[in-house]
């Protein structure tokens, strides 16, 4: 709705809905990083770009401030994630979905989808619509970065430091989520990503892009839940078989073709009587 019908009362109620009820689901799930970069990496469509970063930064901000951070703040944070890219509505198609390279004349017009979240928000909120003004300094300041090399401004640092020319806490956490979701999905220009290699990546190519504060915990963080799904899906092993069936394929017959070839595995191991 945010990106295909614009921004008005009726659609920013919803997301403020859609915003709480992900904080409410999300806050105490320790398998969410593991379980939502799966599910994004497998079929994007399964949670968009949109609402991915909101829910990775939803679960970030549980480990980086935990209950000091109060939950209407981590629903304006929610809604920050969903509300991120507003502005590539305006971007033309031909350049959002360009299958190669930027020319830098393309680039400077894909970079422009800051100032146009940031327009599209301020005409909303000014119209009525309950969106937190922090949600639009979020959309202009998703892309700048920690050492001052991101866009529109250049801005560095943290605004606890420097409140004219440092970032916002919420922007340093979204440009996170943003990244590791799109490095996660499969676009025109890129495979898809397994969340392992997403986080070497980032780890490797632009760790100084990020602030240390928030993506060292991060990084722990999904390694973290990665493992523990791992060793719950190792558990689950032990206790059922799963088949994998083809399209087209008979489930039952998957099932006593594979009982089958069990029993024959058995008669030719199990010793026999007096042997």
């Amino acid at each position: 709705m945010v990106l295909r019908g614009g921004i008005d009362k009726q659609v920013a109620e919803r997301i403020k809905s859609a915003a709480s009820h992900m904080v409410q689901n999300l806050m105490d799930n320790d398998s969410a990083m593991a379980t939502l970069s799966r599910m994004i990496s497998i079929d994007p469509t399964l949670y968009d770009h949109s609402a991915s970063v909101a829910m990775f930064s939803t679960v970030m901000a549980r480990r980086q401030f935990g209950d000091k951070m109060p939950i209407r703040d981590v629903e304006i944070l929610a809604q920050s994630g969903l509300y991120h890219d507003a502005g590539k509505s305006c971007v033309p198609n031909a350049i959002l979905n360009k299958p190669g390279a930027f020319t830098p004349e393309e680039f400077e017009v894909m970079k422009g989808h800051v100032h146009h979240g940031f327009r599209e928000l301020s005409i909303a909120i000014h119209a009525g619509a309950p969106i937190d003004p922090l949600v639009a300094q979020v959309a202009i300041e998703h892309h700048e970065r920690f050492t001052g090399k991101g866009y529109p401004y250049g801005k560095r640092g943290r605004f606890e430091d420097d409140a004219e020319n440092g970032i916002h806490p919420y922007s340093r956490i979204i440009s996170i989520a943003d990244a590791y979701s799109a490095l996660l999905m499969k676009r025109v220009y890129k495979p898809a990503l397994p969340a392992e290699k997403a986080l070497e990546l980032m780890e490797k190519s632009a760790p100084d892009d990020f602030d240390p504060m928030i993506f060292e915990p991060f990084v722990a963080s999904v390694k973290l839940s990665l493992n523990a799904l791992r060793d719950a899906r190792e558990r689950e092993k032990t206790k059922g078989n799963i088949y994998m069936v083809d399209k087209g394929d008979s489930i039952a017959a998957k099932i006593a073709e594979s009982r089958k070839a069990e029993a024959v595995k058995s008669a030719v191991t199990k010793p026999k009587i007096g042997a």
